[in-house]
C-alpha cells in the first residue's frame, strides 16, 4: 500500500494498530464483512511458530490450550495452577507457562476502584472527613496488596465482585499477561499511600495540604476511569515504554493488542 497518511490512520483505526511495524493477517474471504476476521498479533506468531506447525492460527485472545470453567476463573486450580498464583496458566497456546488474567475482570474492578476514588475526591473537597480517608486506604491498600501477590481472587475483595461480575456480563475471558499488572497496581498502592501520608501530616503541610491531596486523588479516579472504560492501562503504558527499556525485561506485546 503506497504511504498515505489518510490510509494509515484507516487502517490504524479499524484494526486497532498500536505498534509499529505491525504485521496482521486477514482471510480475504472475509474481509468484506463489516467485521472481517483478522489475527491481530501475526509477528509475534510467526517468531514462535517458524514452522507453522499450529496453522490455522487464531488470535492469542480466543485461542486456549486448555478452556477455564466458571468455577476455576474464580479459584484456580489443576491444570491452570493454584489459588495462591498472579494467573492462570495454561490458557495460551503460544506461551502455556505464562500467567494471564481475564482483562474483562480487571477492567470490571477498576470501575469499582472509580467509584471509591469518586468518594475520596468529595471527601477532599466536601466532607472533609480524616476517618473517611483511613477506611478508603484500608480497603484500597488491602486490595492491591492481596491482588499483587495472589492475583484478582481469592483474597481480594474488589477482584471475587469484578471477577463473579466478568463471569455474568462476559462470560468468554480476555486472557491478557498477568505481569504488567502487577506492576500497574504496585503504582495504585504508592499513590494510595502518597494520599493517605499527606492526610497524616495536613496540619504540617498547610495550604498545600488539600490540593496536593486533590493531585493524587484525581491522577487514580483518571487511571482507573482510563482502564475500566477505555481499556487503557496507564502502569501498562508505563512498564512496556519505560521499565522495560532500562531493566532488560521482555515487552508485553499482548498488552497492546
Amino acid at each position: 500500500m503506497p504511504y498515505d497518511t489518510t490510509k494509515t490512520a484507516q487502517m490504524r483505526d479499524m484494526f486497532g494498530l498500536k505498534t509499529i511495524p505491525a504485521l496482521m493477517i486477514m482471510k480475504n474471504h472475509e474481509f468484506e464483512k463489516a467485521e472481517p476476521f483478522v489475527i491481530s498479533n501475526g509477528r509475534e506468531i510467526l517468531e514462535l511458530d517458524k514452522e507453522l506447525k499450529m496453522f490455522p492460527w487464531g488470535t492469542t485472545e480466543k485461542k486456549q490450550a486448555a478452556p477455564v470453567t466458571a468455577f476455576e476463573r474464580v479459584w484456580i486450580h489443576g491444570r491452570h495452577g493454584n489459588w495462591w498464583q498472579l494467573g492462570h496458566r495454561n490458557v495460551s497456546e503460544l506461551h502455556p507457562n505464562d500467567m494471564y488474567m481475564d482483562e474483562h475482570a480487571v477492567r470490571m474492578r477498576a470501575g469499582l476502584l472509580n467509584v471509591i476514588t469518586w468518594v475520596a475526591i468529595m471527601n477532599v473537597f466536601h466532607m472533609k472527613d480524616p476517618e473517611l480517608v483511613n477506611v478508603i486506604f484500608g480497603i484500597v491498600s488491602w486490595e492491591f496488596l492481596t491482588s499483587m501477590i495472589f492475583g484478582l481472587t481469592p483474597l481480594a475483595p474488589l477482584g471475587i465482585i469484578a471477577t463473579l461480575l466478568s463471569l455474568l456480563l462476559q462470560p468468554a475471558p480476555l486472557w491478557k499477561p498477568a505481569g504488567p499488572k502487577r506492576f500497574a497496581w504496585l503504582i495504585g498502592l504508592t499513590l494510595a499511600t502518597t494520599c493517605f501520608i499527606l492526610v497524616q501530616f495536613r496540619k504540617d503541610l498547610g495550604d498545600a495540604y488539600r490540593p496536593s491531596v486533590a493531585a493524587v486523588a484525581l491522577t487514580c479516579n483518571l487511571a482507573t476511569w482510563l482502564e475500566g472504560n477505555a481499556g487503557f492501562c496507564v502502569g501498562c503504558f508505563i512498564y512496556n515504554n519505560f521499565l522495560v527499556p532500562y531493566t532488560g525485561k521482555e515487552e508485553c506485546s499482548e498488552c497492546k493488542l
